[in-house]
């Protein structure tokens, strides 16, 4: 029956073969493809028919029976196999792949040559130490893992130096090596110039000729070794000296392995990497700063399975540096969407958990990089959560950083998350202390909403814009006029006439008034078209902004250093890249006039609104303010009778700039009432030029300390409004003397 190391009978074997690799030259052992059953992790399976080739049975047995026992990272690694005395051997080995089929991937890259050399070299100098002869180096039994290591295989006679009956000293079991790989002493089966001390002699000579054929080709007589040919000149000394005739004098592979040769930067990242793990901060971070000048100059293989894996280990586990990043997404760009779901999707997740400013600064900086590679339902329903805390962070730096990473998160985003959790933070930064950080969330805002949900959409930013347009940072006001251009397909023709154009009416005369006048315009032309039509068009099914325009957007506001700047670092100081450093405690408004919220008249049956709290996180809805009435908290003593305005030809009256200071505190006298006397009109003209100097002096004192907040203006209406109607009262006494 079975003679079983694990894995139970051959129906209950945990391994599936796959395809044969074509182009091995195994001679008598065939190359599989395989996985395993339970995980589908690749394998690859070596198997040996005894009655095929039963003269090398034992040799088939000494390989199985040997590789079970070594142990080396250079040595081809055992996973599981059995023997059956008439039909075999099976051996199922880590995946890889015959070295001549990696030779075509790595022939624009000799230093991954070198390194295999190196590899080879450190695994006979392990059987030296375990007092071990190979005697089958050959091509054939070179392979190659996934990283680009060189695994030593073939070990059909390796056998113990003192083992006077071992295979390897029976020229019968030999003879399948061909004399042309094989020393002086080798071919003629001579062993006495052997002693424990020389015992590499014949592995030596055999991995000469092994590098003879990487660089030259195959070759037919022992001869053609005499003539080096393209053999790099640094390596000749070494390779004269593994070719020398006497066992005696043959280099050691412990003394091949100090050549110049193999100092290069492919050699000495592979070494470093493999023992990162006992060497100190300063001496990582050389490494990492050499790395990233050098890693595009590595083979693709190389990069992606051997050098990946151990930076994503050292971030995971805090031993390197977060500006190792930049080379982990350099590398990972070259993986398939399922690798870098199994080997970087994992840890980008736990990196956005964690507590290091400067690393989740880093991750947001550079998440164009990777963001595209992560599934919807990863990004939403984990990394968003983890995200969300730098909206609120203490400083100033990575809030703006994560106001900007929304620009690409969104697409990933659900309604839900946009509307219940993005927004919600949004308002809140739109009132953040740092004018920079008020602006950005404006553009950002203008920017994704495509994506917001179109009932949402209509509810937010119509107060989100209009908050921004009385902000007393002055780019910050200009970002509200352009966001509301860029957007303008997006607003139904009652919030453009009602609310929109009288906002942005008063950035007119703002001296930051940059695209104010082409904003107004363009609301006024929409209406008139929708006027003429009478066609409006389906805002819910309005196309997004285009990159172009948003791109506009943000040069329009910041001299075009929205894109290239560097981001805030997260120590707290604001450099941020849209926004200039500007503080906004030594900056004072620059508005003409001062920001406050006016109201207009109802005209013609139009329908005065009531205010209502918001409830969706932006505050009080600004722009109704323009259709309400103020409340006069001090009526003033003596009520006075409200009189019918007659309509002029404009539709608001005879004084309208004086409308909106007064209307709600008293009603205008009939015009036929004033133009029924010359002397009254003329009396009734002076008084309110007088009235309309004092206020223009009252303006400008307050604009001399500094402007105007709102509850300034509330006291200044009420003030009027008491002063006009005690003129209306003293007007009728008068009257009454003609």
């Amino acid at each position: 029956m079975f003679k079983w190391i694990l894995g139970g009978p051959t129906k209950d074997f945990p391994f599936e073969v796959k395809e044969e690799i074509v182009g091995y030259e195994g001679k008598a052992w065939r190359l599989n493809r395989g996985s395993r059953k339970s995980d589908g992790s690749p394998v690859t399976v070596l198997s040996f028919d005894s009655k095929k080739n039963s003269h090398r049975a034992p040799c088939a047995s000494n390989y199985f029976k040997r590789l079970r026992t070594l142990r080396h990272p250079n040595i081809l690694t055992y996973i599981d196999g059995f023997e059956d005395e008439t039909t075999g051997v099976t051996i199922v080995t880590e995946a890889v792949k015959p070295l001549t089929e990696y030779l075509q991937e790595i022939a624009e890259y000799p230093s991954a040559l070198i390194w295999g050399i190196y590899q080879l070299t450190k695994a006979l100098s392990f059987l030296k130490t375990a007092k071990m002869i190979h005697g089958n180096l050959t091509i054939e039994n070179i392979f190659v893992t996934q990283a680009g290591d060189w695994k030593l295989g073939g070990f059909d006679l390796i056998s113990p130096f003192a083992d006077t009956t071992s295979l390897i000293r029976n020229s019968g079991f030999t003879s399948f090596i061909p004399n042309k790989y094989k020393s002086p002493e080798y071919v003629k089966n001579n062993w006495t110039p052997l002693d424990e001390d020389n015992l590499s002699c014949i592995d030596v000579w055999m991995l000469a000729c092994l590098i003879y054929e990487l660089y030259n080709g195959k070759y037919e007589k022992m001869e053609e070794l005499k003539r080096p040919g393209n053999i790099p000149k640094d390596l000749l000394p070494v390779y004269q000296k593994m070719l020398h005739s006497n066992p005696d004098n043959r280099i050691e592979p412990a003394e091949i392995l100090t050549s110049s040769y193999f100092q290069n930067n492919y050699v000495e990242t592979c070494l470093f990497l493999e023992e990162m793990a006992l060497k100190d901060a300063a001496e990582k971070e050389k490494f990492f700063r050499k790395l990233e000048s050098h890693v595009e100059t590595f083979p693709i293989s190389c990069s992606k399975y051997k050098i990946l894996p151990h930076l994503v280990n050292a971030l995971d586990l805090g031993t390197a540096s977060s500006k190792i990043l930049v080379i982990v997404l350099k590398i990972a760009k070259q993986l398939s969407n399922e690798e870098y779901n199994s080997k970087v999707t994992p840890s980008v997740i736990r990196w956005f958990a964690s507590n290091d400013r400067a690393f989740r600064s880093n991750l947001l900086q550079n998440l164009d990089q990777f963001i595209e590679y992560l599934p919807n339902s990863v990004v939403d329903g984990e990394i968003f959560n983890n995200i969300c805390g730098g909206f609120m962070d203490t400083s100033p730096g990575l809030r703006e950083l994560t106001v900007k990473s929304m620009m690409l998160l969104v697409p990933k985003l659900s309604e839900k998350t946009i509307t219940t959790q993005m927004l919600k933070y949004f308002a809140k930064l739109q009132m953040d202390e740092e004018p920079g950080i008020r602006t950005n969330t404006t553009i950002c805002l203008a920017k994704i909403a495509g994506h917001i949900p179109h009932a949402t959409r209509q509810k937010v930013l119509v107060p989100a814009f209009c908050r921004s347009l009385k902000d007393p940072y002055s780019r910050a006001r200009v970002a509200g006029v352009m966001s509301f251009m860029v957007t303008q397909n997006y607003y139904t023709k009652e919030d453009m006439a009602g609310k929109i154009v009288p906002n942005l009416s008063l950035c007119m005369i703002d001296p930051e008034k940059e695209g104010a006048f082409q904003a107004v315009q363009d609301f006024v032309n929409k209406l008139k078209t929708i006027s003429e039509t009478g066609k409006e068009e389906n805002i819910a099914e309005a196309s997004m902004v285009q990159p172009t325009v948003l791109s506009w957007l943000s040069k329009r506001i910041y001299g075009g250093e929205a894109e290239k700047g560097q981001s805030s670092a997260p120590n707290g100081s604001n450099t941020s890249p849209i926004v200039e450093k500007q503080q906004e405690k030594t900056e004072t408004p620059t508005r003409d006039t001062p920001t406050r919220t006016t109201t207009l008249p109802s005209k013609g049956g139009m329908k005065v609104n009531k205010k209502e709290t918001s409830s969706d996180g932006w505050g009080e809805d600004d722009d109704d303010d323009f259709f309400e009435k103020p409340q006069n908290k001090n009526p003033p003593p003596k009520k006075v009778e409200k009189k019918t305005t007659a309509p002029s030809s404009d539709g608001w009256g005879d004084d309208d700039d004086d409308d909106f200071a007064e209307f709600g505190s008293t009603t205008k006298k009939s015009t036929r009432e004033l133009t029924s006397s010359p002397k009254k009109v003329e009396r009734v003209t002076k008084r309110e030029d007088k009235k309309e100097e004092e206020r223009e002096e009252k303006k400008e004192e307050k604009k001399g300390k500094g402007g105007w907040s709102d509850d300034e203006w509330e006291d200044f209406e009420v003030t009027t409004t008491r002063a006009s109607k005690l003129d209306g009262a003293q007007s009728r006494k008068t009257k009454k003397g003609f």
